[in-house]
């Protein structure tokens, strides 16, 4: 992984002059939580974005991450809930983790840090992914230059 983007990403985030709202930082403590209760080891650049911003948006991009340690109950951007959720009623696959919505039905969702941390694009209707950018860096970089 290049991890010149991870600065890049949170450079882009803090720079930006569009409006922007974000549940607050989060502790290693619950970072951790949430990927057990997942199942999954989230990348290293995804982890940075949860222990500074945890969860929020940028302008018209929101990425969904963490919030609190009730991952039962929730709404968007709480990732972790919608991504139990997911699992539940369209077969969301259990390497992936919803961190935004496309627009058309179809989430973004970032692979685990063992399936190399890309983020694909997540069709709940036919249940298949296609790959869309190798990093959550390369998302949130691509999605604040639109």
């Amino acid at each position: 992984m290049d991890n010149s983007n991870i600065g890049r990403a949170m450079s882009a985030i803090g720079a930006s002059t569009r409006r922007k709202y974000f549940s607050g930082a989060k502790t290693e403590e619950l970072i951790s939580k949430a990927e057990q209760r997942l199942g999954l080891a989230f990348p290293a650049s995804y982890r940075q974005f949860l222990a500074q911003y945890g969860a929020g948006s940028v302008g018209s991009l929101e990425i969904y991450g963490v919030i609190a340690d009730d991952f039962d109950a929730g709404a968007v951007p709480d990732g972790v809930w919608l991504t139990l959720k997911r699992r539940l009623d369209s077969a969301l696959p259990k390497n992936l983790m919803i961190i935004g919505d496309v627009g058309d039905g179809s989430y973004y969702c970032i692979m685990d840090a063992a399936s190399g941390g890309g983020v694909v694009v997540f069709d709940p209707g036919s249940r298949m992914s296609e790959a869309a950018y190798t990093s959550f860096d390369e998302y949130v970089i691509a999605q604040l230059e639109e």
